[in-house]
């Protein structure tokens, strides 16, 4: 999922949202502050923001250019699988 400056996201099994930098196919940024693994991820229409669901039924959402956490709140109490 892209953002612009040529970056996408991952989230995965590991308990971590990762940003990658298209370019050079590294790994630019890593948040791993999650009690559970990430099961659903979403970028916003603008490209703007990121959207994070947990197997532990929260969603958080974090700013798409500084990966920055925004607010997390319990949404389900089934893991989320869709955003």
């Amino acid at each position: 999922l892209g953002v612009p400056g040529h970056s996408f996201f991952s989230a995965g099994q590991d308990r971590t949202l990762r940003q990658w930098d298209l370019r050079s196919g590294q790994c630019v940024r890593v948040e791993a502050d999650y009690r559970a693994p990430l099961t659903a991820l979403a970028v916003s229409e603008h490209r703007r923001y990121v959207l994070a669901g947990t197997r532990d039924g929260h969603i958080e959402l974090y700013d798409a250019l500084e990966l920055k956490r925004m607010g997390r709140r319990r949404a389900h109490s089934e893991p989320v699988v869709a955003v």
